[in-house]
């Protein structure tokens, strides 16, 4: 029989890991439950970070050479689950894709440089792929960099840098060789944020939260701050994501969203009823344990996935399962909570602190976000089925 659980070790990993972020966690560091991950954007989150790494939580499965504690990712996995669940911030993008981008394809310059202060939470990044013509498919960026010295010159626009407004550098992709076939004339760079040729000006989603524009004009980036190989950004992004696709998609926040409202169904009465009694009620609260029993294997599927080829399929496939489950959630609760449940989560009236409302507006950026459930069901069927697409 095939063992979906972790063993004890990892059981007693997780269990550590969740009394250590309490315990450094000071009030206000916390995000309510969403669907979409917190950043470490305040001087809080920011401290929280430099505590987790203190703690030795930053860099789990890093090379010991490089500072990591030579892990296995499972390990990784438990504690974005754990940060998750608690609705902290998470452990960042620069000991995921980016560090780990540089441990593979980084200068022993750039190595020497960042990988510490990734390591000690001492510098935050942004994240600079999507472009407004740009998105699910980055193979049709146009933001320029041209050779000048030695360096490059780099102009255009970036979109969806939801970092961008706090972090010290900026890890992006610009088209470099214009002459080449589309997904290999990309490389990538790290820019200062605070250069003055860099322009962010925020845009705000449906649910609140910032992300933001950027435009670079004239700004000149070192050969020093190039990522490996001209041309090459491509297939080193979609490296990076074969390695971290175990930690995009957390279970923990739609785990809280569906305990919350378990134990609404639970002591909550309507008219004097109690909630639990109702047929309807029993039917959520089993459809709600389904759900989230899917999702948990779903996960796991991705973790457990040795070939790349397939870990990128099964991350598909949970990205959508985990939306959709989510979105049936909010939709459920609303329904079941009544025309109350859409009281601002401000309202002290509002059914379970009004989380419901919030989530359904913001499971549609989830939906969209990372790659939209379409473009995963193109995926599916182009690399797991072999369907023309």
């Amino acid at each position: 029989m095939m063992d979906f659980d972790f063993s004890e070790e990892e059981h007693a990993f997780r269990k550590k890991a969740g009394e250590y972020i309490a315990k450094i966690a000071k009030p206000g560091v916390a995000y309510k439950p969403t669907f979409n991950s917190g950043y470490a954007d305040t001087p809080d989150r920011k401290q929280f970070m430099k505590d987790l790494a203190k703690g030795g939580y930053l860099g789990l499965s890093w090379p010991e050479e490089y500072g990591g504690k030579g892990m296995d990712p499972v390990y990784d996995y438990l504690l974005t689950e754990e940060l998750a669940y608690q609705g902290m911030p998470g452990s960042g993008k620069g000991v995921g894709i980016i560090g780990k981008t540089l441990l593979r394809r980084g200068s022993k310059e750039q190595q020497e440089r960042f990988l510490p202060q990734i390591l000690n939470a001492e510098i935050d990044w942004a994240i600079g792929y999507s472009e407004p013509d740009a998105g699910s498919d980055l193979g049709s960026l146009k933001l320029k960099a041209v050779r000048d010295g030695d360096g490059w010159r780099l102009n255009g626009q970036k979109r969806f840098s939801s970092s961008a407004h706090f972090a010290e550098w900026y890890f992006l992709m610009a088209r470099t060789h214009p002459d080449r076939p589309k997904h290999k004339g990309i490389t990538l760079f790290m820019v200062e944020m605070d250069h003055p040729g860099i322009q962010v000006n925020p845009m705000w989603t449906i649910d609140g939260h910032r992300t933001n524009e950027v435009f670079l004009d004239d700004v000149w980036v070192p050969d020093s701050q190039v990522v490996g190989e001209p041309g090459q950004a491509f297939y080193y992004v979609a490296e990076a994501l074969d390695f971290e696709r175990h930690v995009l998609f957390p279970l923990g926040p739609i785990q809280r969203l569906s305990e919350i409202f378990l134990e609404w169904l639970n002591t909550a009465t309507i008219d004097g009823e109690p909630v639990r009694d109702r047929p309807e009620a029993k039917r959520l609260a089993g459809k709600i344990a389904r759900g989230l029993e899917v999702c948990r294997l779903q996960g796991l599927s991705v973790l457990a996935a040795d070939d790349p080829k397939v870990a990128t399929i099964r991350s598909s496939m949970n990205k959508i399962a985990m939306s959709e489950f989510g979105r049936a959630l909010a939709d459920e609760a609303l329904e079941m909570m009544g025309p109350g449940a859409w009281l601002s989560d401000s309202d002290p009236d509002a059914p379970a602190g009004g989380l419901y409302a919030r989530a359904q507006i913001a499971v549609v950026i989830w939906i969209i976000g990372a790659g939209s459930n379409e473009i995963q069901r193109n995926i599916i069927a182009r690399r797991g089925l072999g369907l023309p697409v």
